[in-house]
């Protein structure tokens, strides 16, 4: 009996795994500690809340349902789903996995458009001699 070993299958994947852990790491241990300092430390019992009654349960649901697919030879929500199940309506639930990803990389566009649009203010010189509230009113949003 041969015991085939897991491994990943570059260098530039492992790093970018961790990379990825890393900056998920910084915002679990990081944002409570901004919240407090900027005076919106009652934010941290909902964000504590939904960590421990949505973040956790989903990441087992993620890693199982990963094990669960690669198992089977299946690599995408809606197929996972309708292999776990006799009944058909699953797969159709598990497509709302992949719009999910869909809207999540929308949203992420639309930051970095606005990050880049800052960083080309800021490299321009549009906000030299400007207050931060003229910086936010050329910027459109509300100062803090």
């Amino acid at each position: 009996m041969s015991s085939q070993q897991e491994n990943w299958g570059s260098r530039v994947g492992l790093v970018l795994a961790m990379a990825g852990n890393a900056v998920g790491l910084g915002n679990f241990l990081r944002f409570p500690v901004q919240a407090i300092q900027n005076g919106g430390g009652t934010f941290i019992i909902p964000y504590l809340v939904g960590f421990l009654l949505m973040g956790i349960p989903l990441l087992f649901v993620e890693w199982s349902m990963g094990r669960f697919g690669g198992r089977h030879g299946h690599h995408s929500t809606p197929f996972i789903l309708d292999s776990m199940s006799k009944f058909a309506f699953w797969k159709y639930i598990g497509v709302f996995g992949i719009f999910t990803n869909l809207a999540v990389a929308a949203y992420y566009c639309y930051l970095e458009s606005w990050a880049l649009g800052y960083v080309w203010h800021s490299i321009a010189g549009a906000f030299t001699g400007q207050s931060s509230d003229q910086v936010a009113q050329f910027l459109g949003t509300t100062p803090v």
